[in-house]
């Protein structure tokens, strides 16, 4: 899974981040009161329904 950030409403994505490289399935991009993302996701080894995750980033790199 990558999240990518645009700073300019969409146009262009030049930032990115990998945050699993196995495989995975929904998830949820907020903005937590702190300011900073939270990302929760599906994603395993084999399988994208192994576990759930959840991570933090900042907005300047997120996650």
């Amino acid at each position: 899974m990558t999240v990518r950030i645009s700073y300019d409403h969409g146009k262009t994505w030049k930032r990115k981040a990998l945050v699993h490289q196995g495989p995975s399935a929904y998830s949820n991009l907020v903005v937590l009161p702190n300011g900073n993302i939270g990302l929760l996701f599906e994603g395993g080894a084999k399988s994208p329904y192994e576990g759930r995750n959840c991570l933090q980033g900042t907005p300047a790199f997120p996650i």
